[in-house]
């Protein structure tokens, strides 16, 4: 798992619309919030557009997240939701 200040450093550039610091993000977390999804929707290709939305969101708030080193629980949240 990333640090508390390298999950920091990450969200606040993808809050500014950094794509290489978002893309980090989602490589270090999209494998966990598959199953998850997967899991939700019991079939592939709803698991697929639940992830893509929740990785939207991510993308259009990460720079309000007040705990950057909670980020992949609040990812796995989010999907959920």
């Amino acid at each position: 798992m990333k640090k508390h200040t390298e999950w920091k450093v990450l969200l606040r550039k993808a809050g500014k619309g950094d794509c290489k610091a978002f893309e980090e993000l989602y490589r270090l977390t999209s494998q966990r919030v598959w199953f998850l999804c997967r899991g939700f929707c019991g079939n592939e290709h709803d698991a697929k557009d639940v992830m893509q939305e929740a990785y939207l969101s991510v993308w259009q708030n990460a720079g309000q997240l007040k705990e950057p080193e909670r980020f992949p629980q609040w990812i796995e949240c989010i999907a959920a939701n």
